[in-house]
């Protein structure tokens, strides 16, 4: 009975050391690989955000081309509100963005929680003729 307390306290032993052997060699490679996946994920949002923005600017451009003033501030007050309310809602996520927000300009900190506060939607958009 002892030999068998014995060997199952060696095989324990080396399950331990084996698992410990497999961190201290593959958690410093998961970690990069981790980061790279996080980096090359953000770097994907940021790209797809920015094809919005352009998108935005290109039919704002159109609009005032075409001498459609009216329509191009809608455009614009629509884009805003949208702005606004996701800095809001980061804003009530993180108390670390909230305070970079804050640091970067104290206006559109505030605009941003009114926005929020006030939740109606943006005026409908009015095409131009």
């Amino acid at each position: 009975m002892q030999r068998y307390t014995k060997a199952a306290l060696a095989l324990l032993g080396l399950l331990v050391l084996g698992w410990g052997a497999v961190k201290l060699v593959y958690e410093p490679f998961m970690t990069r690989q981790l980061i790279a996946l996080m980096a090359e994920e953000s770097r994907k949002i940021e790209a797809f955000n920015a094809v919005g923005r352009l998108e935005t600017y290109d039919s704002l451009s159109t609009l005032l081309q075409k001498g459609c003033l009216r329509e191009a501030a809608q455009l614009i007050e629509i884009q805003q509100s949208l702005l606004l309310t996701g800095i809001a809602h980061d804003m009530e996520q993180s108390p670390e963005v909230s305070k970079v927000v804050s640091g970067r300009n104290a206006q559109v900190a505030e605009r941003a929680r009114a926005e929020a506060t006030n939740r109606n939607p943006p005026r409908g958009y009015t095409p131009c003729r």
